[in-house]
């Protein structure tokens, strides 16, 4: 079976569907905007954060993703991974199983994110956005990406799983990660019904909190099961956080495009041996 014509496939649907909730999710933030005050900076917020993204898409996605196309031809010629050893009786068993798969892999790459100091420093990126909108989901810094890319292809190189099945994951969860970080107002009824399977807006927005023992929890982005079963979940008080971002990264010198790019070689984050749950949780 070739695979690599239904990953290039499921791709191209990707930036379809990234680009039709895109510009749905800016349509609501103009409507019925969570937070009014970001109004004033808006296109120059946005315009940094797509230039970021783009600088990112042409490292990550283009250069990356068009060795991911090759990877197709080797991988299914070496028959290697679990569920080629133990073969799921349907292909919806195969496509439910990878997709739990790439997402318990992505909450754990995320977690490394924040717990190894060199990790961080490269995330630190997408976390020191001090106003959140729809944009933010697309602030990533180059090797994020990068590194991020390359741990989902060894769980689907460890596990036998299609690459396609990556893509369908992504445009899965793609609506429900734009959501998170949008400036949107979630009405509170939508918001409980969300998270009571996947992560909602207000457990993302808890994770951007300038506070180190918040934003160190809620680290999945798809399914919010792996929090609860792991012990890294915390119920949001607000829809929102009252202050956002990375303690030494809120001048405007790390909020250029440059100033991004530049972050994983100058921020120096503060050694934290223990991180204090925060009372009440």
């Amino acid at each position: 079976m070739d695979e690599t014509l239904p990953f290039e496939g499921f791709v191209t649907l990707f930036f379809a569907t990234i680009g039709t909730c895109f510009a749905m999710m800016i349509w609501v933030e103009a409507l019925a905007p969570l937070n009014s005050d970001q109004e004033k900076n808006q296109v120059r917020h946005a315009i940094r954060n797509f230039g970021l993204w783009l600088t990112a898409f042409v490292v990550a996605d283009l250069v990356i993703g068009i060795a991911f196309l090759k990877i197709p031809d080797h991988l299914y010629q070496i028959s290697f991974g679990l569920f080629y050893w133990l073969p799921l009786p349907s292909s919806v068993l195969l496509i439910i199983a990878g997709i739990l798969v790439i997402d318990v892999f992505s909450y754990l790459f995320h977690r490394l994110l924040h717990q190894i100091p060199w990790l961080w420093q490269i995330h630190s990126v997408h976390h020191s956005d001090i106003e959140l909108d729809v944009t933010t989901s697309i602030r990533n810094h180059p090797f994020d990406l990068v590194l991020g890319n390359l741990w989902k292809a060894v769980g689907c190189l460890l596990f036998g799983i299609p690459l396609w099945i990556i893509a369908l994951r992504e445009i899965i969860f793609l609506p429900f990660i734009l959501l998170q970080h949008a400036n949107i107002r979630v009405p509170d009824r939508l918001e409980y019904i969300l998270s009571l399977a996947v992560i909602s807006p207000a457990i993302h927005k808890h994770h951007h909190s300038i506070i180190r023992a918040e934003h160190d929890s809620n680290y999945g982005t798809g399914l919010v099961i792996w929090d609860k079963l792991f012990r890294t979940f915390q119920q949001p008080r607000l829809p929102i956080p009252k202050e956002l971002g990375v303690r030494g990264l809120q001048e405007e010198k790390w909020q250029s495009i440059m100033g991004m790019l530049l972050t994983p070689f100058r921020y120096k984050p503060e050694k934290i041996t223990a991180i204090p749950k925060p009372d009440g949780v």
